[in-house]
């Protein structure tokens, strides 16, 4: 284990996401971190659940599945008019936000392929 030692012998059966593990080493590792609103900590006692696990799905990149505690919805990314599609959750309007920030946030990203061709 990193840092200081971990006392806590149970499973850690939170849901969390990959985005959560940064601020949860730093929160380790440091005297002094910053935790992102919405997202969970690993290493707290006991551990930060985030708001939402926000997933795309696999076969269909505009569709993100997002696990809000024990509700479940799926979004349909579609710029302005991004929405739930199917189920709901507690706060749909504030998470649609937070994904159009983010997407917006990335900018748009020119991926060549062509040098592997």
């Amino acid at each position: 284990m990193l840092g200081e030692p971990f006392n806590n012998n149970e499973q850690i059966a939170t849901a969390v996401q990959m985005a959560d593990i940064p601020a949860s080493l730093d929160y380790l590792l440091s005297d002094r971190s910053c935790q992102y609103q919405g997202r969970g900590n690993l290493f707290t006692q006991p551990p930060q659940p985030p708001r939402c696990i926000l997933r795309p799905q696999g076969d269909q990149r505009d569709i993100i599945d997002a696990y809000c505690g024990t509700q479940h919805a799926q979004i349909q990314l579609d710029g302005d008019h991004t929405r739930v599609i199917q189920g709901s959750l507690p706060d749909a309007k504030a998470i649609i936000e937070q994904i159009n920030f983010q997407r917006i946030q990335s900018g748009t990203q020119n991926i060549d392929f062509t040098h592997i061709m």
